[in-house]
């Protein structure tokens, strides 16, 4: 390909990404999901814009329901948010524009890291299945870590690939081996199962060289250096994760690797046919699988390895299942589908037609799903129920008085007050016990049964609660909540 045809190709990928993110700009919407590490996220960037300790948020961990999130996050997305709260404070829409932004950035780095193996024409569907896909477009909405997490991922990745596969480096050895080092350190303190790129460099140094290299050893002591600062610095960074371990379970891991699976098929929703997605999903798994392996036989790339570990991690991690989870491996995904139908022996007008037909079929999902969306108001903590209880709790308790809530993180972001979640418990003494020990002043439950999932413990909890009738006082409520007073 002459150099002219080359930058044409350029420069339509690039257009194909500005107009994906003027898309995912344009159609930015109101308010924010219940889930609640976003505002965990946003409060630790706050404190690192005041000058505040970073770990007092205002959430008071729980040790019986170590699932809703860990004392503190690892500093590096909030520290990534806290210029944005400095400039505009707590204003959701300026922290989404940020991460479209990074969005963006992302589909540039996995342009760059696939083209060695794509065609220009691959890559342009790869963007355009990759970036007008629902998943991503709905987790625009979200301030979650998500998005720099890929970013710095694939980064990484590319960084890693650039010496184990094409044998180049970025001027020196301990130069390369510094900057990924530090991306590796950048991606873990994003996100604490970033982790997974120390053995990632670890395997690519023995599958290559047989043994560990001057390379890989001077990368893992960069990253182990900076994450042993960090530790010292923020003693409390993704503290309690480790709580977790003890629910790890062959129940749990199997239920995990099933709903991750599945996770793949959702990049092809429609909004109307779970046939349609899972006959596809699984048909193009099958053609991923083949990429993958045309891939990585006899020598898996820095991708796969990456990949792999990542998976087995959120497979055997519990809570760590379903869409959140999978997201970083759905650009590499689509990669290797595009990989598994380039298929050498036919000819290249079919090719080309099994090219397009991916792509069409894509784009008329995507369709499909789109005319149904709500490019208004995501469901949440805007409804005017939830900024009723938001007001209530501020005007009817004092600065220290701990509220017992679903969603504790939400609480204290919204009202400034601290806030506990229920044990993951059904019994009724236990709950009651740690309602007393910890102090709480208020008990709020939910009456809305759109905000109570099937899977959702903290509901029961809720009931067994209000089994306490002579020990609690209602004091207000509206039509998704209730509020309660202790009387001790």
């Amino acid at each position: 390909m002459d150099a002219r045809s080359t930058a044409g190709w350029s420069r339509l990928q690039l257009a194909v990404i500005v107009l994906v993110s003027l898309f995912y700009l344009a159609t930015l919407r109101h308010g924010h999901n219940w889930g609640g590490d976003f505002a965990q996220y946003i409060l630790h960037a706050r404190n690192i814009a005041t000058s505040q300790p970073y770990d007092e948020t205002g959430y008071v961990y729980n040790l019986m329901h170590p699932e809703i999130g860990p004392r503190a996050y690892p500093p590096i997305f909030p520290l990534s948010l806290s210029p944005v709260y400095a400039a505009f404070g707590l204003d959701l829409t300026a922290f989404k524009a940020q991460l479209v932004l990074v969005f963006a950035l992302s589909l540039l780095v996995t342009a760059k890291l696939f083209s060695v193996s794509l065609r220009p024409s691959q890559l342009i569907v790869y963007l355009l299945v990759v970036g007008l896909c629902p998943i991503f477009w709905v987790q625009k909405d979200a301030v979650d870590s998500e998005h720099l997490f890929i970013l710095l991922w694939y980064l990484s990745i590319l960084v890693a690939d650039r010496w184990y596969r094409q044998g180049a480096l970025f001027r020196s050895q301990w130069l390369h081996a510094a900057m990924l080092g530090f991306l590796i350190y950048l991606t873990y303190g994003t996100r604490t199962v970033g982790i997974v790129l120390l053995p990632t460099v670890v395997l690519c140094d023995l599958i290559r060289f047989r043994r560990l290299t001057v390379f890989g050893s001077l990368t893992i002591a960069t990253a182990l250096i900076l994450m042993l600062i960090e530790k010292a610095i923020l003693p409390s960074s993704g503290a309690g994760y480790l709580d977790q371990i003890n629910k790890i379970d062959l129940r749990s891991t199997l239920g995990n690797l099933r709903t991750n699976l599945v996770a793949f098929s959702m990049i092809w929703e429609n909004g109307h046919s779970d046939a349609i997605r899972k006959v596809a999903g699984t048909l193009l798994s099958l053609v991923a699988m083949i990429g993958f392996l045309r891939q990585n036989l006899p020598r898996p790339s820095t991708l796969a390895i990456a990949m792999l570990l990542y998976f087995g991690l959120i497979v055997v991690w519990p809570s760590a299942s379903w869409i959140r989870m999978v997201l970083p491996l759905f650009p590499a995904y689509v990669f290797y589908v595009l990989v598994g139908m380039d298929f050498s022996f036919m000819p290249v007008s079919w090719q080309r037609a099994m090219l397009a037909g991916l792509c069409a079929f894509s784009m008329l999902s995507y369709a499909v799903w789109y005319r149904q969306a709500n490019f208004v108001e995501v469901e949440g903590v805007a409804n005017d129920s939830a900024v009723d209880l938001f007001r209530f709790v501020r005007d009817a308790t004092e600065d220290d008085e701990l509220c017992l809530f679903f969603k504790p993180r939400v609480l204290s972001l919204y009202t400034g007050r601290p806030a506990t979640a229920y044990p993951n418990d059904r019994h009724a003494d236990q709950v009651w016990e740690y309602a007393k020990a910890s102090g709480v002043k208020l008990v709020i439950v939910r009456d809305d049964p759109l905000l109570i999932p099937e899977w959702d413990m903290s509901h029961c909890a809720e009931r067994e609660l209000l089994k306490q009738s002579d020990e609690l006082r209602e004091v207000w409520r509206n039509d998704s909540f209730r509020a309660y007073r202790l009387r001790h």
